[in-house]
């Protein structure tokens, strides 16, 4: 959401049976964190499909298409959760036992699996995203994590 929270509503107005408004409910939004956090969160989730756990996506779906989610699984392998969106859906799905039993599932081989699925069958659109002002890009050394130059090997372009 860009760093805004956005109240969940139900019922956005009441109308007559004519058609008049009888009464609307606001839709506020807050900024809750800065839109330069956000864009750095965002890009973070769509460096776990390009790149990590959520990487075998991209079989079902093209590559060019810009995803971001994150897996998770509990320990003992009792929950497979992943949350993901593109340019027009946000969903979670979990996976696991009621009773709080083992599964053989991981995030990425259980719930990821259905969201996929869920993604492909509601029509995937890539999601754009915006970058603020505030953010800069360096050349970072994948190893030591020390600031580096374009064109060096093992050096990745992340945005600060």
């Amino acid at each position: 959401g860009g760093g805004f929270a956005v109240p969940l509503r139900s019922i956005r107005a009441v109308t007559q049976a004519d058609g008049t408004l009888a009464s609307r409910y606001l839709f506020e939004t807050r900024q809750v964190i800065s839109p330069q956090v956000a864009y750095l969160v965002q890009h973070g989730l769509v460096s776990v499909v390009r790149e990590g756990t959520a990487r075998s996506v991209y079989q079902r779906v093209p590559r060019d298409m810009v995803l971001g989610g994150k897996s998770g699984t509990t320990n003992d392998n009792r929950d497979s959760w992943f949350v993901g969106f593109d340019g027009r859906h946000l969903a979670t799905v979990w996976l696991g036992n009621d009773d709080n039993g083992v599964t053989s599932l991981t995030g990425s081989t259980g719930a990821l699996k259905v969201w996929e699925d869920f993604l492909v069958r509601q029509g995937v659109s890539s999601w754009i995203p915006l970058q603020p002002e505030g953010i800069v890009w360096k050349y970072i050394e994948e190893g030591s994590g020390r600031l580096s130059a374009e064109g060096c090997p093992g050096v990745v372009h992340l945005p600060f």
